[in-house]
């Protein structure tokens, strides 16, 4: 059966003049039909956005805490007897790919009450402000506004988790949100049947086209431009086509690549070998968290280098699982072809639509590799003399893939150098011995600046 994505506007769902087809990721049956939106109901989202955005604003932060477990618990529900088969046949997933991510949000989820007392200072902390005390004494108060609307542009691969963390952050900053769902998404529907479910339609409206389509590019930017803060997961390359020329509020990107990684010189190197490879497979190829760039202390660079051939077969049985599509197997085809690498790579066999991890060894660090985003299972090991330069340069390669901080960084082995990168390297959070992509691996920072970003600090 083919399921019907209609676009949800003013709370309700509404038909649509046209719709476009979706088939399975070995595109053998059609299995979504999406309604195209066009550049009225943009015009009639953002008429209705004010007003929905006041009401949220008047549920009570409580309230909201509540409704976002509510809808945690529904939204699981329903992805498990309803959207599984759906997904899977899209993506090439299997059921654990999907409920995993799911499963790991369970905690933060549950700990919300706590979790909001953290980013806002108090539960009551959006209604009455904060109070700013000197001496003993209370000298003025902080309290946070919301920025709504936020526009949120989901790219086709996005997780099911992921996608309900980032809304569940704009309900809980207050935020209204706008979303801009793509082909292959149908996990944005069922977020907004649950909401429309549970009666909480003033948190969201969402609409849908296709990037191929003519006026694409023109909507948009035109979606950015209606909104106060702006939220896009996509390549550099896709963000860079979309801003030209667009005046934006706040934007905010986020896709920043796979973990930094630190290997030095008395890691446990098997354990850091299998971590990475992991984190390689973890991220199934997306394009905009491709690469996981390994920085290796030159005193253990062989044996690592090693471990990484010893554990690699395992993990391209995994990668096997991944189907990709003709187009992305096409492009990671053209990358190889037309010899993008200046460098020596030891490269996995590309099937029909499979692909092994790609392993690169000696990188130079100059390398285009490590500033493109390359829509595969990828590892980049390069070696250093002094951890102090690989930092200054993982900082370089923050700033020119235009993402100013990494969201994670892990070091292997030696504490010393782990507080040194810790103080040193732009990245919100730095791990010692830690696996770098456990199934919550895109929460690291625990949604702490991206709740902050949506809301204005008001002295």
């Amino acid at each position: 059966m083919v399921k019907v994505v209609e676009k949800y506007i003013n709370g309700r769902f509404e038909n649509s003049n046209e719709y476009y087809e979706v088939k399975d990721v070995l595109e053998s049956e059609v299995v979504l039909k999406i309604a195209v939106s066009t550049m009225a109901d943009l015009r009639k989202v953002y008429r209705n956005a004010k007003v929905l955005q006041q009401k949220l604003e008047q549920v009570e932060l409580s309230e909201r805490v509540r409704i976002i477990k509510q809808l945690y618990e529904l939204y699981v529900s329903k992805i498990k007897l309803e959207y599984l088969p759906i997904i899977n046949k899209l993506h090439g997933t299997v059921d654990d790919d999907v409920l995993a991510p799911l499963e790991s949000l369970k905690e933060w989820v549950y700990n919300l009450d706590e979790y909001q007392k953290i980013v806002f200072g108090a539960e009551d902390a959006l209604q009455n402000g904060v109070k700013v005390v000197y001496n003993g004494k209370q000298i003025g108060l902080k309290s946070f506004r919301p920025r709504g609307p936020l526009a949120i542009i989901f790219p086709a691969n996005m997780e099911a988790a992921e996608q309900f963390y980032v809304l569940a952050q704009a309900i809980l900053s207050g935020n209204h949100f706008v979303v801009r769902s793509s082909s292959k998404d149908v996990t944005t529907c069922c977020l907004f049947e649950c909401l429309d479910y549970i009666g909480f339609s003033c948190a969201g409206q969402m609409l849908s086209w296709q990037s191929s389509a003519e006026n694409a590019l023109e909507m948009t930017r035109r979606l950015i431009k209606n909104s106060e803060h702006s939220i896009i997961f996509a390549s550099n390359e896709t963000i860079n086509k979309i801003m030209e020329g667009v005046e934006a509020k706040n934007v905010f990107k986020y896709g920043t690549g796979l973990p930094i990684v630190f290997v030095t010189h008395n890691a446990e190197l098997e354990t850091a070998a299998r971590s990475v490879m992991l984190s390689a497979v973890a991220g199934k190829g997306c394009h905009c968290i491709s690469t996981t760039p390994v920085f290796v202390d030159e005193k253990v660079y062989d044996q690592f280098c090693n471990e990484l051939e010893k554990v690699k077969p395992e993990f391209d049985a995994m990668a096997e699982k991944r189907l990709f599509t003709k187009v992305e197997v096409e492009s990671i085809k053209s990358f190889i072809e037309k010899d993008r690498f200046n460098f020596k790579a030891k490269l996995g066999n590309i099937y029909d639509h499979n692909l092994q991890c790609l392993m690169v060894k000696g990188a130079e660090k100059s390398s285009r590799f490590f500033f493109e985003e390359i829509p595969a299972m990828v590892v980049a090991v390069a070696k250093y003399d002094d951890i102090n330069n690989a930092i200054e340069y993982a900082n370089k390669l923050a700033h020119e893939r235009k993402i100013f901080k990494h969201i994670l960084a892990v070091v292997y082995g030696d504490k010393k150098d782990y507080m040194v990168v810790r103080k040193k390297l732009n990245a919100y959070m730095v791990k010692h011995n830690e696996g770098s992509a456990e199934f919550n691996w895109f929460l690291p920072h625990q949604g702490r600046y991206f709740v902050e970003a949506m809301v204005e600090v008001i002295n």
